[in-house]
């Protein structure tokens, strides 16, 4: 692997960031920090084969303006060219590319918690919102809400399924709740540090995640069986493969991988000043 600085970008009057969001497929860079900033990035696009520099200019270099908090989690819809932002305030905005610039499309605020993850589906049909005090929001990609539940305990963040078929939490206490699409309990997998409580490994916390679809194979099958999620063969589709990982991070870095057998959005928006609302 050959990794080189393309670019150094400052952020004006060193403002600190708080989320990166980056869209591998069409190369915008989301940069939410302190007082509302939100920047959309865009480097040029790479020289030709046998170019001695990188590219150093910026195709796009867009301040989105909306949020007056700090803007602390942020997500792609790559296949519908739409961003979701949301801010200390609870405040989300999906905003969308027309005629080269971003424009707010959509706005929600719960006005009771923050966000704390918000994810697409791989096909950007749906997106589901957790947010600090347990509650869930899952919607579909023209703004209409499919369903919403208060978790008993507070959340730190959701994955999809390749397949859409299942919703991964994550809950303050590092538990991982596996749910149906339609929003039905399917299993629960205690913490690490229950788990691993000979260790003295307390702390633990997930700090992010990631669901593999298996499309590259598997290194090895050395995979403890008590991380196996076992899934109701209704639910299964002649599609999945046979076996899904889940790669879980925690504070200290160390990461982990959970099995499972099969694999697996964002609200009603109404008009208000020309702006649609959750």
């Amino acid at each position: 692997m050959f990794v080189y600085l393309s670019k150094k970008i400052a952020i004006p009057n060193g403002v600190k960031l708080h989320s990166l969001a980056w869209n591998p497929d069409h190369g915008w860079l989301a940069a939410g920090g302190a007082d509302g900033l939100l920047k959309v990035l865009k480097l040029d696009a790479p020289r030709p084969a046998g170019a001695t520099q990188a590219p150093s200019n910026l195709s796009m270099n867009q301040t989105l303006e909306g949020h007056q908090g700090a803007v602390v989690c942020s997500t792609w819809n790559a296949n519908y060219r739409k961003l979701t932002t949301s801010d200390q305030n609870g405040l989300i905005i999906v905003w969308m590319l027309h005629k080269g610039v971003w424009f707010e499309e959509m706005i929600n605020n719960r006005n009771r918690s923050v966000v704390k993850a918000m994810k697409w589906t791989p096909d950007g049909q749906k997106i589901c919102i957790v947010y600090e005090d347990g509650a869930v929001i899952v919607g579909s990609v023209d703004g209409n809400r499919l369903w919403g539940k208060e978790m008993e305990t507070g959340l730190t963040n959701v994955e999809w399924s390749p397949d859409a078929s299942y919703i991964l939490f994550v809950t303050t206490d590092s538990e991982l709740h596996i749910y149906d699409s339609q929003g039905t309990k399917v299993k629960s997998i205690p913490s690490l540090s229950d788990r691993e409580s000979k260790k003295k490994r307390t702390n633990a916390l997930i700090v992010a995640i990631d669901w593999y679809d298996g499309l590259e194979g598997y290194a090895d099958s050395m995979i403890s069986a008590s991380r196996r999620v076992e899934a109701p063969s209704c639910h299964r589709r002649a599609s999945s493969p046979g076996m899904m990982e889940v790669g879980v991070f925690f504070s200290d870095f160390e990461a982990i991988r959970t099995e499972a057998s099969d694999r697996d959005a964002p609200r009603r928006y109404g008009a208000d000043a020309g702006r649609r609302v959750c």
